[in-house]
């Protein structure tokens, strides 16, 4: 009897009850069944992944190959009730021939652990529509020239509800991602839930949470520039080339940090946290070596007054200065209305 000749919804009843493996040597019958489960293979994702990892093979004679595990469940209501399939796979390409046979939008943890992921970024955005359910996600990657589809991956990520990443621990970047992901770990920050970042050895050697409520950073680079953009960038202050002139060199950084006056707030945390991060972004605006103020709240207010004046109005609706000093700013009327509507929206949903 010719399988071929059933009705097509017959068909793929009874091909949706075969094992994943059965499936595969079902497809080797005849070149017509192989054309038609390729066809439809998206209509017998009967299993979901709820778990997905990646890594490279490093030993022997299969160095090079990759070794994919995938968690797999029945029934998304059911997930205690799981199964692991895994297979070695000589190239990321063939990641595809295993992953469209099964639902991956009810994802919980990816991990990548590859030198260089080629297009592994951009096969994953084929398959995963969104990441709703995602609660852990560690990626350990060397460097790639897949820029865009890492940039779609990671803007698919920041659309989650970050409340529900209580397993978002540990991501670990090579230094040529540092700007493009600027906004992604600036919101993670933002919410406390990035507890360990790594950008690579040669640019960051030790990264050391310094105020939990904005979560800036106390960091150890290679490059003072990368320093100052990173701190001001998780900070989430952002400045426009053309308005705010030319860029602080390494050697105004050095005499900022060294400056050591009385009544001068500089590198000894006279300011914490966010007051740190606003005052090295003014500096550079400003070009000024040091700041003089009477008390903290003075320097924040002259701070955020510096960066209404100098930044965009899209930049400053995400800077990351905390409620109550922004609250304690807007009694003074400084604040434009932009800012004032995205203060009163943070206070409802923190």
């Amino acid at each position: 009897m010719n399988f071929l000749r059933l009705p097509e919804e017959l068909l793929l009843l009874i091909l949706s009850y075969l094992p994943f493996l059965q499936l595969m040597s079902v497809k080797k019958v005849s070149r017509g069944m192989y054309n038609f489960i390729e066809e439809n293979c998206h209509k017998l994702q009967r299993l979901f992944v709820t778990s997905l990892e990646i890594k490279d093979i490093l030993n022997g004679e299969r160095s090079g190959n990759y070794f994919v595990i995938m968690k797999l469940v029945e029934n998304i209501e059911q997930t205690e009730k799981s199964f692991s399939y895994s297979a070695e796979i000589d190239s990321l390409e063939r990641l595809e021939d295993h992953m469209k046979y099964f639902n991956l939008n009810y994802i919980k943890k990816i991990k990548i652990k590859v030198k260089r992921p080629y297009n592994l970024f951009g096969i994953l955005n084929n398959h995963i529509k969104k990441y709703s359910f995602l609660e852990d996600l560690i990626l350990s990657i060397d460097g790639t020239n897949d820029f865009d589809d890492f940039a779609v991956f990671l803007e698919k990520c920041n659309k989650i509800s970050f409340m529900m990443l209580d397993g978002f621990s540990q991501i670990n970047f090579p230094e040529d991602y540092i700007v493009p992901t600027f906004p992604f770990l600036r919101d993670l920050r933002l919410r406390n839930k990035l507890e360990n970042i790594n950008f690579g050895d040669k640019l960051l050697k030790s990264v050391s949470e310094t105020s939990p409520m904005l979560g800036c950073v106390s960091a150890c680079f290679d490059s003072k520039l990368n320093l100052i953009a990173f701190l001001n960038s998780i900070g989430g202050v952002r400045w426009n080339s053309n308005e705010c002139g030319n860029p602080c060199t390494p050697k105004n950084f050095e005499l900022f940090v060294h400056v050591n006056n009385n009544n001068t707030y500089h590198n000894n945390y006279g300011f914490r946290g966010y007051s740190e991060a606003l005052i090295r972004t003014v500096m550079r605006i400003t070009n000024r070596r040091a700041l003089s103020f009477r008390n903290v709240n003075e320097a924040n207010i002259f701070c955020v007054r510096v960066c209404i004046n100098c930044f965009t109005r899209k930049c400053f609706s995400y800077v990351g200065i905390p409620h109550e000093v922004l609250t304690a700013i807007d009694k003074y009327g400084l604040l434009n209305r932009l800012t004032r509507e995205n203060l009163i929206t943070r206070q409802r949903l923190f």
